[in-house]
C-alpha cells in the first residue's frame, strides 16, 4: 500500500508522449481505486474484528484494557465531535496498515533499520550533542509556529476566506486534557519521528551507490510532503491550510536535522517544541 502510494504521487519516469500520458493517468486512477478498496476493505475487517472482541471481552477482566480507549473516544468526541472522531479512529487504523505494509516494503529492499539504529546509544557523548542541539533549535520552530500561521490566518481572511479557533484535546480539563497533554510531549513525537523521520524517509531516499547531491532534498520534500498531509482534518475546513503548510515546514525542517539513519537531533528537537508549544498553549487557555 506504502508503495503504490508513493508511486502515485512520486512517478519515477513521467511519461512525454500524448498516448503514454493517457495510459499513465489510466494506471494512476486504477491505482487510487486499487488503494482506496483495500484501505476500506481493511478498516472494515479492523472496525469488525475490535466489535467482537470488544463484546468477547465484555464480561472479563479484559475489558480494562479497553478502558483508555473509551477515555479518548469520548475525550475526542467531546472536543470535537463525531465526524473529527470518527476520521481520526479511521486514520489510526490506515496508518497502522500502511506502516506494516511500509516495513514489508522496506525489508524487501533492504533498507529496513532497528529503533536501536534510529536512536543509538554507542557513541554516548555524540548522541548528547545532537540532542543538546535539537533542544537548542526548537524555540526557533516555535517562533516559527506563532508567526507563520497567524500571517497566513491574516491573508486568508484578507481573501475572505473565514476561519476559527479549533478546539484541541489539550484544553480539556482533568484526566483527559493531562493524559492528552503528556502525550503530547512525551509519546507522539516519538511515533512521529520514527514513522517519518524514520521509516518514511528511508523509504523515499535512493541507495548509497548514487551519488547525485539532490537526492537527499528529494528524500527530505517527500518526507515533509507526506507529513504535511498527515495533518488533515476534515472539520477545519480553511483552516487546513496554515496548518498543512506549517507542517510541511516542520517536517522539512525536522528531515534536514538528520542526514545519517540517527535521528535523536530531529526527536529532540521536535519533543522540546512540542513541550513549548503545548504548554504554552495550555496557559493562554487555562491561564
Amino acid at each position: 500500500m506504502a508503495s503504490s502510494i508513493s508511486n502515485f504521487i512520486f512517478p519515477s519516469k513521467p511519461c512525454l508522449k500524448s498516448s503514454a500520458s493517457s495510459l499513465q493517468n489510466e494506471t494512476y486512477l486504477k491505482r487510487i481505486q486499487k488503494i482506496a478498496l483495500s484501505s476500506f476493505i481493511y478498516l472494515k475487517d479492523a472496525l469488525k474484528f475490535f466489535a467482537q472482541d470488544l463484546f468477547s471481552s465484555f464480561f472479563s477482566f479484559r475489558i480494562i484494557t479497553k478502558i483508555p480507549f473509551f477515555i479518548f473516544f469520548y475525550g475526542f468526541w467531546t472536543a470535537f465531535g463525531a465526524i473529527d472522531t470518527i476520521y481520526y479512529v479511521a486514520l489510526t487504523v490506515l496508518v497502522l496498515k500502511g506502516s506494516k505494509d511500509l516495513i514489508a516494503s522496506l525489508k524487501k529492499r533492504d533498507k529496513l533499520k532497528s529503533i536501536s539504529e534510529y536512536l543509538p546509544l554507542d557513541d554516548k557523548l555524540k548522541t548528547l550533542k545532537n540532542i543538546i542541539k535539537g533542544i537548542v533549535l526548537s524555540p526557533a520552530l516555535f517562533y516559527l509556529d506563532k508567526s507563520m500561521n497567524p500571517f497566513i490566518e491574516k491573508m486568508l481572511n484578507y481573501l475572505n476566506l473565514k476561519t476559527f479557533k479549533f478546539d484541541r484535546l489539550i484544553y480539556q480539563k482533568g484526566f483527559v486534557g493531562n493524559f492528552a497533554t503528556f502525550y503530547a510531549i512525551l509519546i507522539y513525537p516519538v511515533i512521529k519521528e520514527i514513522l517519518f523521520n524514520g521509516y518514511i524517509k528511508s523509504y523515499f531516499s535512493e541507495d548509497k551507490k548514487n551519488k547525485n547531491p539532490n537526492n537527499h532534498l528529494n528524500t527530505v520534500i517527500k518526507t515533509a510532503l507526506v507529513f504535511g498531509i498527515y495533518h488533515f482534518s476534515p472539520t477545519i475546513f480553511w483552516m487546513n491550510v496554515p496548518s498543512i503548510i506549517f507542517h510541511i515546514t516542520l517536517g522539512a525542517i525536522l528531515a534536514l536535522l538528520n542526514k545519517e539513519t540517527d535521528i535523536w537531533t530531529s526527536l529532540s528537537c521536535h519533543m522540546a517544541y512540542s513541550c513549548i508549544a503545548t504548554l504554552n498553549d495550555r496557559k493562554l487557555k487555562f491561564g
